[in-house]
């Protein structure tokens, strides 16, 4: 059980935040704070992954998709990096994974639930969230931090801006 082993900080990132939020929400755990590092909280942030929805068949989305990075990962080598992960994941997996956010981002809100969770924290840059994302963020209350000119993938391209701003919310 995670708490018997003293763990009391769960960070999740993306869609990844969702299931911290779900992990967080169980009261046998005890965890105290949940990081959501450029986390889904809204149906709007299903940006990349929600487009599985749109989709019948796995294959056919994963081509779409790996088109959709193309697009964008010319100029933005953490966008190739991350593009080139894609393309050797199992498409059916890469599909239900798309699927389920988006299906539970429809059916919840994830920032609440990550507030209902316990405390929550968000961490992440502005220029990357969806308007109604901004919106909810700031009616909210939830505490957040801006990463300044970091990427969706903030570990990758201003890691040192990542491990400062955890240590503040843990002090």
């Amino acid at each position: 059980m995670v708490a018997s082993e003293g763990i009391e900080v769960l960070m999740g990132h993306s869609a990844a935040s969702i299931v911290a939020g779900l992990v967080a929400a169980q009261p046998a755990l005890g965890l105290g704070t949940v990081i959501s590092l450029e986390g889904n909280l809204t149906e709007a942030d299903a940006y990349f992954t929600g487009l599985a929805a749109r989709y019948d068949e796995p294959h056919a989305f994963r081509r779409a998709f790996l088109t959709h990075l193309d697009d964008r990962a010319e100029h933005d080598r953490v966008l190739a990096r991350y593009r080139s992960r894609v393309a050797r994941v199992d498409p059916q997996a890469l599909w239900t994974l798309g699927n389920d956010v988006a299906a539970y981002s429809k059916r919840h809100h994830p920032g609440e639930a990550l507030l209902e969770a316990g405390r929550a924290h968000y961490l992440y840059n502005p220029a990357n969230c969806p308007q109604a994302t901004l919106d909810w963020l700031e009616r909210s209350g939830m505490p957040a931090t801006v990463l300044p000119g970091a990427s969706h993938w903030p570990t990758v391209d201003v890691p040192g801006l990542v491990a400062r701003a955890v240590l503040d919310i843990l002090r």
